[in-house]
């Protein structure tokens, strides 16, 4: 870990060769398969996909983000380098990860988008973020973006370019909350040059095929913005139940990265890094 090496100097190899398996294959992840196999544990790498990476693969389609493409390759050497058996496109439960018999389980699944019960967010006309960033979806003309965390911005920059009119929609007093200031600063920008129609303050009442609805926080005021497309971008949170069910089966379940709290990559890294390291048996 950068600028910690003085704490982690040394990795005990108190592994073993016994079994753990690590489910998800993002930054969280990957570290902490890297970091149990140089503790010699007998890793096994379990991801729902076909490549590893996770949704590193969805950021790094946005503009300026071609360095995250070289990290998880980088990622995916240093997997092989370590040992790690990889198994891909296998959706993990808790009946097809007991042919592993690990003495430890890490979840590292990544989290869903928020999908609040809005009504009308389930219409043919609403997108999630990763539809536009990989090009699933072809959205031309009035286009309302909901949340404006960075990957809102990154929608609205890409969406910008491809020549939609945008609209932005954002709970708090200004858009790109939370965002590193720099980057925040940059991309704004650029979508200012779109000539950005938002809505600060506001929350999202309503979805119909051609208008959202809005409230004002602070009057209570509604507005009605006309739309052709919405994509809702309000968030991730950790999936229901996951990990409980694989609590019910395994004796030592830990939890790594955005499958237990949001964070950033440098976060779900970290995380995985410090609870590998920390684990023995």
């Amino acid at each position: 870990m950068l600028g910690v090496e003085y704490i982690y100097e040394n990795i005990e190899k108190n592994g073993k060769s016994k079994s753990v398996v690590v489910i998800g294959g993002g930054p969280g992840g990957m570290e902490a398969a890297i970091t149990l196999a140089n503790k010699n544990f007998k890793v096994t790498l379990v991801d729902k996909n076909d490549r590893l990476g996770g949704t590193l693969n969805v950021a790094d389609k946005a503009k300026g983000k071609h360095v995250i493409t070289d990290y998880v390759k980088t990622m995916e050497k240093l997997v092989e380098k370590a040992g790690v058996n990889v198994v891909l496109n296998t959706e993990a439960t808790p009946e097809n990860i007991k042919k592993y018999n690990p003495v430890g389980v890490f979840i590292a699944v990544g989290a869903e988008p928020v999908n609040p019960p809005i009504k009308g967010i389930d219409g043919a006309n609403v997108y999630k973020p990763e539809d536009v960033l990989l090009d699933n979806v072809k959205i031309t003309g009035k286009v309302a973006v909901v949340g404006t965390g960075l990957t809102g911005l990154e929608v609205l920059e890409k969406l910008g370019d491809e020549g939609c009119e945008l609209t932005a929609v954002e709970m708090l007093s200004d858009i790109g909350p939370g965002v590193f200031p720099p980057i925040r600063k940059y991309i704004i920008a650029d979508i200012m040059s779109h000539n950005l129609v938002s809505y600060v303050a506001h929350k999202l009442l309503e979805i119909k095929e051609k208008s959202i609805v809005l409230e004002n926080i602070s009057t209570g005021e509604t507005v009605e913005a006309a739309c052709d497309s919405v994509v809702v971008s309000l968030g991730v949170a950790p999936k229901k139940g996951l990990v409980e069910s694989f609590e019910k089966e395994f004796d030592r379940v830990i939890v790594i990265g955005d499958a237990s709290k949001g964070g950033r990559i440098h976060n779900a890294t970290k995380d995985g890094f410090t609870k590998a390291y920390a684990f023995e048996i």
